[in-house]
């Protein structure tokens, strides 16, 4: 789909998508078997969202942040060598978590991190089983909570990537339904007078020193209010939304060192510059086999886009513009060591997934009456406080402002002509493996009835 068209759906939502976003600069100046690899640090993300909603970012040890990101990158490059996927029977994950929520059972960690996997990579549709199947390469997990997070981070053990979670699952689900496949995401709007503020600042307190003028910026200006459109408020997939923009940003403006080499500078450094940057999907043709029972999602997930305050692409500077191509083109090194770029990927296929069942009616093409699914009395998650407002980021170039948020729309990849046939039968061999494991699963009847098949 083309960006102008993308662009057409989005200026017909009449929702404002995002706002102006946290930096104000001025002033000169299957379970995968096999080698469990090395240490990543404890994972958890800079980022972390306090009691009171307030999102920031914590000071990191930067040599095991490195370390940890080297490990990422190393283990990622052989986990393609000896790939295994896991297979998940919708239908059966959810009749299992019923089942277990009607009895007030606690959820296994198997089935609250969808047995491990970290990526959905395909779909199949089995109208004579009633099922309908997702499958990506999986992954044993640990879980680790930052100190002043209010969510959960859970890692492979083996490559680092983000797990999928069921609650973000479900909240994917109910985005695609309940929003129609418009758009989702988050805006971070500074105060209206941010730049009458940071314009007052540089020119009283010019002579001061550097380290002066950024604490009477980030003591003048105060947090940046966060709104989210398109997808309830109080969730895990909500927040995942702002503290990728969050952690975006920092790169953006040069706080955080990019993690990739010959990412570029988002600031224009010799006059005064207003950009906007925000993360869009950004997938390939959705590969379909003949007889639309399967498919493959395919492509990085997420681009970058840039543009002037009022989100207008013709506003971007030509070195924003180049900062953005240069972002976009990197974002499968970018996700291999940024975890929450990667937690962003898995957000996008989750509504992927909810908009492609919605497009096609997938559940009723099996008879499955996934109705529970929807309702939040029958089939709670977990929230999360709010995401209200953001801390500041200041940093020194001539002038510059920069925006930017989270804005996703899905529906476009999964229409006809989003799709390519599947000419040369590529979906064939994991559909196969599929009906082995199936096969070989219910022959053994203690595990009749359960949801994830493994590929040994």
């Amino acid at each position: 789909m083309s960006k102008s068209e993308i662009s057409a759906l989005r200026n017909r939502s009449n929702i404002l998508l995002c706002g102006l976003v946290i930096l104000i600069a001025a002033l000169p100046a299957s379970i995968a078997h096999g080698q469990i690899f090395g240490n990543f640090g404890n994972n958890s993300p800079g980022v972390f969202l306090d009691i009171d909603g307030k999102v920031r970012n914590r000071q990191v040890d930067d040599k095991e942040q490195l370390a940890a990101k080297r490990a990422r990158v190393k283990a990622a490059g052989e986990a393609g060598k000896n790939e295994k996927l896991a297979y998940l029977s919708l239908p059966r994950l959810f009749a299992q978590v019923r089942a277990l929520r009607q009895t007030n059972k606690e959820i296994p960690e198997d089935l609250r991190y969808l047995g491990g996997l970290t990526q959905i990579r395909y779909v199949f549709v089995y109208p004579e089983e009633k099922d309908l199947v997702i499958a990506g390469p999986a992954e044993p997990w640990t879980v680790v909570r930052g100190q002043g997070d209010t969510i959960d981070y859970v890692f492979g053990k083996r490559t680092g990537r983000p797990v999928l979670q069921l609650d973000d699952l479900i909240v994917g689900l109910r985005t695609a339904r309940e929003g129609g496949g418009n758009i989702f995401g988050c805006g971070i709007y500074p105060s209206p007078d941010s730049v009458k503020i940071a314009d007052d600042i540089a020119h009283r307190m010019a002579r001061n020193t550097r380290a002066e003028r950024m604490q009477a910026l980030r003591d003048n200006l105060g947090p940046q209010v966060v709104k989210i459109f398109g997808t309830r408020d109080n969730t895990r997939f909500a927040y995942i939304c702002v503290a990728a923009d969050y952690e975006m940003k920092r790169m953006a403006l040069g706080v955080d060192k990019a993690p990739v080499p010959n990412l570029g500078s988002a600031m224009d450094n010799t006059r005064s510059a207003a950009n906007k940057f925000w993360f869009e999907a950004n997938y390939e043709p959705l590969l379909t086999s003949k007889d639309g029972n399967a498919f493959q999602i395919r492509g990085q997930r997420l681009g970058l886009g840039c543009g002037a305050f009022d989100f207008d692409p013709r506003g971007a500077t030509e070195t924003a513009k180049r900062w953005s191509v240069s972002f976009s083109k990197h974002i499968p090194q970018l996700a291999t060591v940024v975890p929450l770029f990667a937690e962003l990927q898995n957000i996008a296929d989750e509504a992927f997934l909810g908009n492609l069942m919605r497009r096609d009616r997938l559940a009723e093409r099996i008879d499955w009456d996934n109705s529970w699914i929807f309702d939040e009395s029958s089939c709670p998650i977990a929230t999360v406080p709010v995401a209200k407002t953001c801390e500041t980021i200041v940093s020194f170039t001539n002038g510059s402002l920069v925006a930017g948020g989270v804005d996703l729309v899905l529906s476009p990849f999964v229409a006809p002509k989003s799709r390519q046939p599947d000419e040369k039968s590529e979906l064939a061999p994991p559909r196969e493996q599929m009906a082995k494991l199936r096969a070989s699963k219910e022959k053994d009847a203690a595990n009749e009835g359960g949801s994830i098949f493994r590929d040994q």
